[in-house]
C-alpha cells in the first residue's frame, strides 16, 4: 500500500496503509513473537491487541469511504503514520504499566474433567460485535463501491478481507479464544 501511495499520492491509500500496518505490528508484536517465543499472553497485551485493533479498524473503513484525493504537503505520511503508530504505543505502555488493575479480557474454567469453558469480558464482546464489525462491513461496502466506480482490483480483495475480517468477529463472539492452540 505504501508502493500504491508513492505512486498514486492518493490520500485514502495512506490511510489503508497505516491501518494495515498497525494490524501487521500488533499481529506481530502481541501474538507471533509471544507464542514462537512460548512466552504467556498478559492482559495488557491481549487488551493492547484489542486497542490497536479498534485504532486500526476506523482507518480501513475511513480509507475505503474517503474519496479519492490526492495528499497535499509532504507532512501528511508523517503525521498520519506518526499519530497512529504513537498513539498505539502510548496506548501500549499504559496498559503494561497498569496491567494489575485491567479485568481479564479472556477467562477460562473448567466444567468438566478435560472441557474449558472459555468466556470473555463483556467490554471485549461489545468491541468485537459491535464495533469492530461494523466496521469491517462498512469497510467492505466501501471497498466495493470503488471497485464499482474505478475497476480497481485490489479493492474486491480488500472487500472480500473486510467480510473475513467481520465473521471473524461474529465468530469470536461465540467462541472466544484464550489461546491460540485451542480450536
Amino acid at each position: 500500500m505504501l508502493g500504491r501511495f508513492r505512486r498514486s499520492g492518493f490520500l485514502d491509500e495512506l490511510i489503508l496503509a497505516a491501518g494495515l500496518s498497525l494490524l501487521a505490528l500488533s499481529n506481530l508484536m502481541f501474538a507471533a513473537l509471544p507464542a514462537s517465543l512460548s512466552l504467556h499472553s498478559s492482559s495488557a497485551s491481549v487488551w493492547s491487541m484489542l486497542f490497536t485493533g479498534a485504532l486500526a479498524a476506523p482507518l480501513i473503513c475511513v480509507a475505503a469511504l474517503l474519496p479519492r484525493r490526492v495528499a497535499t504537503g509532504p507532512s501528511w505520511p508523517l503525521a498520519i503514520y506518526g499519530g497512529t503508530l504513537g498513539l498505539a504505543f502510548a496506548w501500549t505502555v499504559l496498559l503494561v504499566a497498569c496491567e494489575d488493575h485491567l479485568p481479564a479480557p479472556v477467562t477460562s474454567t473448567s466444567v468438566g474433567a478435560s472441557q474449558p469453558h472459555i468466556s470473555a469480558h463483556p467490554t471485549v464482546l461489545r468491541l468485537q460485535l459491535l464495533l469492530l464489525t461494523l466496521l469491517y462491513l462498512l469497510a467492505a461496502l466501501g471497498f466495493a463501491r470503488r471497485h464499482r466506480l474505478t475497476g480497481d482490483e485490489l479493492s474486491i480483495w480488500l472487500e472480500v478481507a473486510c467480510i473475513f475480517s467481520a465473521a471473524a468477529r461474529v465468530n469470536y463472539a461465540f467462541h472466544p479464544s484464550l489461546y491460540s492452540d485451542w480450536v
